[in-house]
């Protein structure tokens, strides 16, 4: 510290070293979706806000969309951002909405990123059965298509 007056100034002895405890890290950003096939999912994001403390892990979460299960996917040390993942799981099916949000952890807890969803790439049908045909008369035919 400094003071002075109209005769001078004197300074104080150096001041006592303090650190703050952690918190729980604050503005855990939203990660950035995109599906590159009906079944992989990338995720990318950069820094939280404020850290709060040294930070420990990332862990990324998964649910289907306007439903409450959620599925943790995914565990990431803490390195410099950006960071990336990509969620390749088989319980990731073509053309269905999902919802994603991050996680991140230090040595006071954990705070939750908000959800984003993204929609999976669709892909051609799968599981059809040959047609089956029955000759009614000269010019009339049956067909039955069976659709799984």
């Amino acid at each position: 510290v400094r003071a002075c007056t109209r005769l001078g100034c004197s300074v104080s002895g150096m001041s006592q070293y303090f650190q703050t405890l952690p918190a729980p890290p604050e503005g855990v950003p939203a990660p950035h979706l995109y599906s590159d096939t009906p079944t992989s999912v990338l995720l990318s994001w950069g820094a939280p806000e404020r850290s709060n403390g040294p930070l420990e892990r990332w862990e990324i979460e998964r649910r289907v969309a306007r439903t409450k299960q959620v599925s943790t996917v995914g565990h990431l040390l803490p390195v410099p951002p950006p960071l990336s993942f990509l969620d390749s799981s088989s319980a990731l099916s073509p053309w269905t909405v999902y919802q994603y949000r991050l996680v991140l952890h230090n040595q006071a807890g954990k705070s939750t990123g908000p959800w984003v969803s993204v929609t999976t790439r669709p892909s051609r049908p799968a599981g059809l059965s040959p047609p089956r045909v029955k000759v009614l008369g000269s010019e009339l035919l049956e067909v039955r298509v069976l659709l799984c």
